[in-house]
């Protein structure tokens, strides 16, 4: 359903999806997830065609509306090592331009509103770009707790398989083989 400005009823739509039930344990504590087939295919094509071609700024109302922002990732920091850390590009996405996304979240950890996400991002990386060992989370005297705090939990969608090459790495966390876990 949507509301009378045409957009999409978030909570009706969480509601209405059914609950995640197949799943693999990764990791204990903390939690890490796997769940295969969290997008369909088409959903993944249409992920992967915003961090190509992103959608446009369009007029709402007479007031333009920026759809995505694309920029690409420096992480901050004063060093060279900081500066290189994170090589890929990123889109930060409206969340309106990602329903499936925000919904399929939000029922994953029990919300029924999205009022506590940070904004949705694509990031792509090309040959030999990379994001390296870094904690996500906000630093003890940044957490912000007028805008809700620490984060609780990272999401991650992978929107393509590959034949070599990437992957995620848990540094801290042990795997099924004694060593990092990874994904």
């Amino acid at each position: 359903p949507t509301s009378s400005s045409g957009e999409v009823d978030m909570g009706d739509a969480i509601s209405k999806l059914p609950p995640f039930e197949e799943f693999r344990v990764l990791h204990v504590d903390p939690l890490v997830l796997a769940i295969d087939d969290f997008f369909s295919d088409a959903e993944c094509d249409r992920y992967v065609e915003m961090s190509i071609s992103p959608p446009s700024a369009s007029d709402i109302n007479d007031k333009p509306q920026i759809e995505s922002f694309q920029t690409r990732s420096k992480t901050v920091g004063k060093d060279e090592s900081a500066k290189s850390q994170r090589t890929s590009t990123t889109w930060f996405h409206h969340y309106k331009n990602v329903p499936e996304l925000m919904a399929k979240a939000s029922r994953l950890v029990g919300l029924d509103t999205i009022d506590r996400w940070e904004e949705p991002q694509t990031v792509r990386y090309r040959r030999n770009e990379k994001f390296t060992w870094h904690l996500d989370a906000l630093a003890p005297g940044q957490a912000m707790p007028e805008q809700g705090g620490q984060r609780l939990a990272t999401l991650l969608v992978y929107l393509k398989d590959l034949e070599s090459g990437g992957a995620t790495i848990f540094r801290d966390l042990t795997g099924l083989d004694s060593g990092p876990l990874r994904v």
